[in-house]
């Protein structure tokens, strides 16, 4: 048997040439490439909705049915870890052509009948690369051997992993199905004809758990740094078949919103619009009828850790609904005859490319349908057939399509002969050029025989540019005469349907009460029927007032953070798993909190589902942690795998009301702000048009707290760690006081939303008090400003760090055994943010200076509590006593203060707000009085520098001391500086009680030379700067 190739001309050529491929040699070192390996989800168009597609198939929910039928894949399997190499990596990261596909497969590891006797047993799910162990991100083989009943030969069949990290590939009898690059979202592969229905079954998964930092240079993975958290690997979560009608419900994306009378909210009324993918994968077109209809729930004990949503559905309880609940759509399966060789069409010329000796014709008497086929006789060596040619010049698009055929005869009997599918690369004639895709090895026994290239089974289609596609070749053959007739091809349809429902007699979701609902949708009478669990709540931002609004009222969010990692499982999760993260939700909410951002990545779905019947609203992020410039631009304008997990993110869990924030990235590079913001901009623009009901928003690092990217964010998430990471170690209060206010100088009608602060424990708990003395600073200096929406303390639990090393700031120790003294404090402080008035100074701003008599104006309001209302609107200066305002109306107060009455400089007013349940509010600012005496000519006395010194990180303190003609203390003096030498970065630093402003210079890794401060100018309202009378205006110090 000879193996060549050959190639179906002008349109579709068949061609004959070498096969030889280029391999890499096993054990040989390479260094790292970059990844070329596709993304594997997109977006389309279907009936004027954006549907998602995976592989070519609408992306399925995740949400488990009553009605179909489940194959759970955990239990026993056949296990075997591979040290890695630079070679295997590159192979995982590579384009899934014929050549890595060879590369993997070349172990027969996949293969039906390799004998793994000797790997071990494992049960699954599994996390790997645990503590307690030397790190082991390895390449992971599972197999193992399943039946499938045989009732399920007619059903459309998926495999269905919610997580494995970090690049999957998957065999299923041998047969290479598809692959999965990213670790926390999930994905589904269709394997309906890759089954032994009613018989024994082999699947082969290989999980590659890239390591960090292995790709330092290339970029191209997410995350690619070694981050402040584990790096697990393997099939940590489900894994299972799902089998459903080939007409079937594909997901039911809802958008809540809220109605309205005279511009007010509705409480008890509210609003969907429902988008409804249907997939026929059977053969015929069928008709789609679709009924709409929502129930009320109930959520207990009993039933609250039942993920699927007809656990909760009361059937007692019908939610009365009003528009058009009821539509129908045909969903076609469409054959269309390509060509058919008729003469009218071309000659035969037309469709042949000729790369060897062969001799193309017109047959009259061996057809397939019609009149005529086209003959193509094989010499000896090569030479056949090109097929597929609209015009000569033409190429067939299938980018719809899910099938292509072609008929073909051979008349040496019993010859097994293969083709291959070109795109229009492949026009250089050789045979070897562009994209391809192979049929299957078919039989072909002098008679008609139907040939396909499965479009969707096989992942080489996703290289294919499929709507170029221009040869059909013959692949392996024996020399002789074949007849190749009608060339048809296949669409297998996704329709969507759209209803715009009035919802009547419910609740609106709030953490106080998660109000739920399931959308029942059902398909030809009962053919199939569809649940999914939602709620209905509008969050936005009040860029007017500079606060976040959930159903319309201003509202704090409580929150902290928790990584997905417990106890004895580490991320290893499934259904048993949630008890333990109920009892971590249970901890949340005694602590009085009400939002939680859930780490650096997408938690399993199911936590989703707990937080929307717990209340606990949520922050989700992107796994897109300490990018660079050329990381944020590798992803947004080549890899794009951050988008496809973006997308894979949002889809999964588009119907989680919990879900508030979208999150982009955490804590990009200082310095790739240009790069950050189109990247952030891009997944922005997505996220809004796909869904559009909740907040986008990263989290930057809190010493950049002007970052210029976050003018494209809904509501600005900064991590805050000043006196931790960076500033003086302790000065939690003075400095993140300072950091918040040019935040909000920056961006003042975006609230902030603290997405990180704390500092750690030590395992042995001797820094617990100093975890109090750094939340109860850092957390004044937020509950003094009305446009801080939030905080997150960083994390409600104690968890593992990259290099297995414990990470305790956590609220609650790693086994969840003791609540430290800062859960206390946090949940003290969050006692009453629910219920609390709002406050707001009108008159007065941050740092105004003041005189004469002062007309101070406040905004207050309640809007959730006992006893609404606003009881008393009072102000203060410094430590004095309240003073009563008096109320304006429209929930504004007013008093007038004295100025004269404080001295010249710098002073604090404190504004409170008291409602009828004694809960308070207040605002604070800083002045500075000056009634044209008191002021005077300054100069600097001193500039004291030191070196702070923390681990590798090295940064310069210069300690600038103000006084007056009379050598007093100058407090409120503005200190402006510039650092040279090492550093080149500014400052401006206000002088304390002392007359001491505190400047530092960034930090550096390991630094050799000269850190100098430069004072260039001092400034203070009614005060001169004198700098001749400068005892030194710089200073200098070394290191090391």
């Amino acid at each position: 048997m000879f193996r060549k190739i050959v190639a179906i001309a002008a349109v579709l050529t068949l061609l004959v040439c070498s096969s030889d491929t280029v391999s890499l040699a096993k054990g040989k070192p390479q260094p790292p490439q970059p990844a070329t390996l596709e993304q594997t989800l997109e977006l389309r168009q279907i009936d004027s909705a954006n549907v998602p597609f995976q592989h070519n198939r609408p992306y399925s929910s995740f949400e488990k049915q009553n009605n179909r039928t489940y194959l759970d894949l955990a239990g026993t399997w056949k296990y075997l870890k591979i040290v890695q190499s630079d070679t295997e990596i590159n192979t995982t990261l590579s384009r899934r052509d014929g050549s890595a596909i060879s590369q993997l497969e070349s172990s027969g590891y996949h293969t039906l009948n390799f004998n793994d006797n000797g790997w071990a047993n494992q049960d699954l799910p599994i996390c790997e690369n645990q503590i307690g162990s030397l790190k082991e991100e390895k390449v992971y083989w599972f197999r193992r051997h399943f039946t499938v009943p045989i009732a399920l030969q007619d059903k459309y069949v998926e495999l269905k992993l919610l997580g494995a990290n970090y690049v999957t590939d998957v065999w299923v009898n041998g047969k290479y199905i598809r692959w999965h690059e990213g670790g926390y979202t999930s994905f589904a592969f269709d394997v309906s004809k890759c089954l032994n229905y009613g018989a024994d079954n082999v699947i082969a998964v290989r999980v590659h758990n890239i390591p960090w930092d292995n790709r330092n240079t290339t970029k191209d993975i997410v995350p690619y740094k070694t981050l402040d958290f584990r790096n697990y690997g393997g099939i940590f979560r489900n894994i299972y078949l799902e089998a459903k009608e080939p007409l079937h419900l594909v997901r039911t994306d809802i958008k809540p919103s809220l109605k309205f009378s005279g511009g007010q909210p509705l409480e008890n009324d509210g609003h969907v619009d429902v988008n409804v993918v249907l997939y026929n994968a059977g053969a015929t077109t069928q008709t789609a009828d679709v009924d709409l209809s929502v129930y009320g729930t109930i959520v207990d004990e009993s039933n609250i850790l039942d993920p699927k949503p007809e656990a909760i559905l009361n059937v007692l309880n019908p939610i009365t609904i009003s528009g058009i609940s009821s539509n129908s759509v045909d969903v076609g399966v469409t054959d269309s005859v390509y060509q058919d060789f008729e003469p009218d069409n071309g000659t035969p010329g037309d469709y042949f490319e000729d790369i060897w000796q062969s001799s193309p014709a017109f047959e009259t008497t061996i057809v397939h349908s019609g009149t005529t086929s086209l003959k193509i006789a094989t010499g000896d060596g090569g030479g056949t057939v090109g097929i597929l040619a609209a015009s000569p010049s033409g190429y067939l698009d299938l980018s719809t399509a899910t099938s292509l055929s072609v008929w073909v005869y051979d008349t040496q009997g019993s010859n097994t002969i293969q083709l291959r599918l070109r795109d229009a690369d492949g026009d250089g004639g050789n045979g070897e050029d562009g994209n391809y895709l192979w049929s299957d090895a078919t039989s072909v026994q002098n008679q008609w025989t139907k040939i396909t290239f499965d479009l969707n089974r096989y992942p080489d289609a996703a290289n294919l540019d499929l709507d170029r596609i221009s040869k059909i070749e013959l692949y392996e053959w024996y020399e002789g005469v074949y007849y190749f007739d009608d060339v048809e091809y296949t669409i297998n349809e996704t329709k969507v349907l759209t209803f715009s429902l009035d919802l009547y007699g419910i609740s609106l979701w709030t953490p106080v009460n998660p109000a739920l609902f399931v959308l029942k949708a059902d398909l030809n009478s009962g053919g199939e029927l569809f649940y999914t669990q939602f709620g209905i709540r509008q969050v936005e931002v009040d860029n007017d007032n500079c606060r976040f609004l959930l159903n319309k009222v201003p509202t704090f969010l409580a929150g902290v953070a928790r990584h997905e990692s417990m106890p004895n499982v580490f991320r290893k999760f499934t259904e048993s798993e949630m008890a333990a993260l109920k009892t971590d939700f249970q901890n949340v909410k005694d602590a009085n909190m009400n939002f939680i951002r859930t780490a650096h990545y997408a938690n399993h779905p199911n936590a989703y589902i707990l937080a929307d019947r717990m209340g606990i609203m949520i922050w989700e992020e992107l796994v897109a942690t300490w990018f660079d410039a050329e990381a944020f631009d590798l992803q947004r304008l080549t890899r794009e795998v951050a988008k496809q997990m973006w997308l894979e993110m949002i889809y999964r869990d588009y119907n989680r009301p919990s879900i508030i924030i979208w999150a982009t990235n955490n804590e990009g590079t200082v310095g790739a702000e240009t790069q950050k913001q189109a990247f952030n901009e891009d997944l922005h623009n997505v996220a809004d048009s796909i869904d559009g009901t909740r907040l986008v928003a990263q989290a930057i690092v809190g010493s950049n707290d002007t970052d210029s990217s976050l003018a494209s964010d809904d509501i600005l998430g900064i991590n805050e760690y000043w006196g931790v990471f960076y500033g003086t170690a302790g000065d939690y209060y003075g400095q993140t006081k300072a950091s918040i206010k040019r935040t909000n100088n920056a961006y003042q009608n975006k609230p902030i939303l603290v997405s990180e602060m704390g500092t750690w424990s030590n395992e042995d708990l001797s820094r617990m008090a100093e975890q109090v003395n750094c939340w109860n600073d850092t957390y004044q200096a937020f509950d003094e400003k009305p446009y801080i929406a939030g905080v997150t303390w960083w994390c409600i639990n104690d968890w593992w760090q990259a290099p297995g090393t414990a990470q305790t700031m956590g609220a609650i120790t790693w086994d969840r055994a003791t609540k430290k003294d800062v859960y206390y404090s946090i949940q003290a402080d969050y006692a009453n943010t629910w219920t609390q008035p709002v406050v707001k100074l009108l008159s007065i701003s941050d740092d105004a200076t003041l005189s004469g008599d002062v007309t101070i104006t406040a905004y207050a309001e309640d809007f959730r509590g006992t006893s609404v209302g606003i009881d008393t609107v009072q102000y203060k200066i410094d430590s004095d006593e309240y003073n009563n305002m008096t109320s304006q109306g429209d929930n504004q107060y007013s008093a007038i203060w004295d100025s004269t009455t404080a001295s010249n400089g710098a002073h604090t007013l404190t504004v409170k707000s008291t409602d009828y349940d004694s809960h308070e509010r207040i605002h604070l600012v800083d002045v500075m009085v000056n009634n044209g005496s008191g002021g005077g000519v300054m100069h600097i006395q001193s500039i004291d520098m030191s070196i702070v010194v923390r681990g590798p990180n090295v940064n310069a303190k210069a300690d600038v001391l103000v006084v007056d003609s009379n050598n007093q203390a100058v407090e409120g003096a503005l200190v402006y500086g510039q650092w040279s030498g090492l550093t080149s970065d500014s400052d401006q630093v206000l002088t304390d009680l002392t007359g001491h402003a505190i400047a530092n210079s960034d930090k550096l890794r390991n630094p050799v030379g000269t850190f100098t401060f430069t004072v260039t100018d001092i400034t203070k309202d009614g005060w001169t700067y004198d700098p001749e009378s400068n005892v030194e205006t710089s200073d200098s110090i070394s290191y090391p």
